[in-house]
């Protein structure tokens, strides 16, 4: 019985394969268009892929996929062909060719309702027209394709539409709008992490700041758009910041570095950079050494840069090549010549005239589609009669494999009984490890709850130390004040007011202690909260002298405050005004009578923060004193130290700080020399 079963299986089992097996062998016998589509999308990919690094290449394999989308009649494939051709031409700088190709997809994406084929064709048509300096119809293909992305959730695409937006702003030299686009642009690429794009809207910007005499602001975009160049071996980027660091360096006066950010671009451009690139190198190396009074080699360089856009068809180029050469040959005497290019200038901004480049090319490609169709009709068939001749070789093996799978499935048979008890083996192997994990993490959280209590505990105690002690003697102070005024004894005015003025800093220190008390608290019971805003450091500075005005008199210090002017942070305000408060009330505390005390505020644009300094000329610190101020955290000791006139306090002064700092991104650092003085300074980020 069990052998009659084990046969009818094993027929069954063949006969079923018998048929998959010869269906799949018909289905490879058949010469489908679906190899030759297959073939043809490889042959785009691969032409897209080289379209940056060798568009020559990129052209011939773009030519076939035309040819051969010809042939089997595939609009789709048509015109995805076309719009890789296009974009091959383009980076070759033919233009008109390019033109007519993406114009032809357009049409059959727009015929077949190819949303997505319409905007990267519409992108890719609006770069040639911006070239061709048709900025009109390129500013109005660009925003159908930035609909369509924003439409479609392509956030990428449309970081990149706004990004040559903004470049076709600027080319017109609308800053406004190219300000506003490049923004945009840079917010998404920040958001998405699109490294390339931020470069390109970070150099944009930077170039606006520098018309707008912002040049610290420019420096900033351009450091970090150099740094995502260099991260991200992009020459052409790099060209282009070093081309703009030219030009901040020229309105600084700064010579040696204006000519060797210039010298760096044009190496890069000699080396990387298409015409179009060295074409904008030389032209504004060349009115950098004209502002430098370096008249010849000025005309040399704009002289290159005029020949170079000559050849090419974007007036954009010719434009500036001519305004370049005008000013030059103007300086160099040559007033003649220097008409003639300011005419030329002219021309080319007040009406971008069409150029006509033959496109004898492109015609040759759609003549010649035909002679490629026979030849691919010939591989076709030679293809099919080898499969069919391969067809029975194939069915022995079929055969033969059947066999051997039949002996496998006996094998399987075997062994399945052993798998399944392993198998429930396993899993109560699993469910008793399982339960073991459960029990440990239950374990794990209690442990954590304990140790939190017993941290909360310590910190109650600590609480009420303070109260018990460092703030019972300001207040004892205070009554004792209040019954002798009750009982009529202060009768001398000077004894009146020598007591006033120590109830007034009394009353200070109790209310100090008690603010850094409460926050010391909240920090230790709940995670400190941050609320940035943005606010003058001047006004903070201001404030914090007001406040300490009366214990700055009581120690007759000089007191001398300093910042950059119009400097602005954004940050916690109230949390920097304690933080420095505390600084400074320390300092006062440890200064001698009748010293010095030096508070600043200055940007430090290399390390993008802002530094606070607190200079004393009081008692000074031990390294192992700075190491243990340092070491301060919300587990330490708060012991407090007295003032040189025993001033009291909480000690949790330096705890408030690190953490008010922490919480904003910043840090404390401490230089002193005992008996000689201490300098404190609080970092904080300078964020734009």
């Amino acid at each position: 019985m069990q052998t009659k079963r084990s046969l009818f299986l094993f027929a069954r089992f063949f006969f079923v394969s018998l048929f998959f097996s010869a269906f799949s062998l018909h289905t490879l016998a058949q010469p489908k268009e679906k190899s030759v589509k297959d073939a043809i999308w490889d042959l785009i990919v691969e032409a897209d892929e080289l379209i940056y690094t060798d568009p020559a290449k990129g052209r011939q394999l773009a030519t076939k996929a035309y040819q051969w989308a010809y042939a089997v009649r595939d609009t789709v494939l048509l015109a995805e062909s076309a719009h890789s051709l296009g974009e091959c031409f383009y980076y070759q700088n033919q233009l008109d060719t390019a033109k007519k190709l993406l114009e032809f997809a357009l049409d059959i994406f727009e015929e077949q309702g190819d949303s997505l084929g319409m905007s990267y064709t519409c992108f890719s048509l609006a770069n040639v027209l911006s070239d061709h300096g048709k900025y009109a119809t390129a500013l109005r293909l660009y925003t159908l394709s930035l609909q369509i992305d924003i439409a479609q959730g392509d956030s990428t695409s449309e970081a990149l539409v706004l990004s040559n937006i903004a470049g076709i702003h600027l080319d017109q030299q609308d800053y406004v709008q190219a300000e506003e686009k490049y923004r945009k642009a840079l917010s998404l690429a920040k958001l998405y992490g699109f490294e390339d794009i931020e470069t390109n809207a970070l150099c944009g910007l930077a170039h606006i700041m520098v018309y707008k005499g912002l040049l610290v602001e420019a420096k900033l975009f351009l450091n970090r758009g150099v740094e995502l160049a260099q991260k991200n071996k992009s020459n052409l980027d790099l060209i282009q910041a070093y081309n703009i660091w030219g030009k901040v360096y020229k309105a600084l006066d700064n010579r040696e570095l204006a000519i060797e950010n210039c010298e760096r671009a044009l190496s890069l451009a000699k080396e990387f950079g298409d015409p179009y690139t060295q074409i904008e190198v030389w032209s504004n190396y060349g009115l950098v050494l004209h502002h430098f009074k370096a008249y010849p080699q000025a005309y040399e360089k704009a002289l290159k840069a005029y020949t170079l856009a000559m050849d090419q068809p974007g007036f954009y180029l010719k434009r500036i090549a001519a305004e370049a050469l005008a000013l030059t040959a103007e300086s160099k005497g040559n007033y003649k010549e220097a008409l003639e290019f300011q005419k030329v200038f002219k021309a080319y901004s007040d009406s971008l005239h069409e150029s006509n480049i033959n496109a004898y090319i492109m015609d040759y490609t759609l003549t010649s589609a035909s002679k490629e169709n026979s030849v691919l009709k010939n591989e076709t068939e030679l293809k099919q009669k080898i499969i069919e001749r391969n067809f029975y070789m194939q069915l022995g093996l079929v055969v033969l494999a059947l066999f051997f799978i039949l002996l496998l499935i006996l094998a399987f048979s075997a062994a399945k009984k052993q798998s399944k008890f392993n198998r429930l083996l396993s899993e109560k192997n699993e469910e008793v490890s399982t339960q073991q994990g459960q029990l440990n993490a239950i374990h794990e959280q209690l442990l954590e709850k304990n140790a939190r209590l017993n941290e909360q505990n310590k910190n109650k105690d600590k609480v009420f130390s303070i109260l018990s002690h460092d703030l019972r003697e300001p207040f004892n102070q205070l009554i004792g004040v209040l019954e002798l005024m009750e009982e009529g004894e202060l009768l001398d005015k000077d004894v009146f007011d020598e007591l006033l003025t120590k109830l007034k800093e009394s009353v200070y220190t109790a209310q100090n202690s008690v603010v850094n008390l409460l926050y010391w608290s909240k920090n230790q019971l709940s995670q400190i909260k941050t609320n940035p805003e943005r606010f003058r450091v001047q006004s903070l500075l201001e404030n914090i002298r007001r406040s300490l005005a009366p214990t700055f008199e009581r120690k007759g210090l000089q007191v001398s405050i300093a910042q950059d002017p119009g400097l602005e942070l954004l940050a916690d305000y109230y949390q920097i005004e304690i933080a420095l408060r505390n600084i400074v009330s320390n300092a006062i505390k440890f200064s001698s009578q009748g010293g010095k005390l030096d508070i600043s505020a200055h940007l430090q644009l290399e390390q993008k923060e802002v530094v606070f300094s607190v200079k004393d000329q009081g008692i000074g610190l031990s390294e192992e004193q700075i190491q243990q101020i340092l070491d301060v955290s919300e587990k330490s000791s708060t012991a407090s130290t007295p003032g040189t006139l025993n001033e009291r306090g909480t000690g949790l002064g330096l705890s408030i700080v690190k953490d008010f700092l922490h919480a904003n991104g910043g840090y404390l650092s401490i230089q002193s020399t005992l008996k000689e003085g201490s300098t404190f300074k609080l970092h904080v980020p300078y964020l734009l």
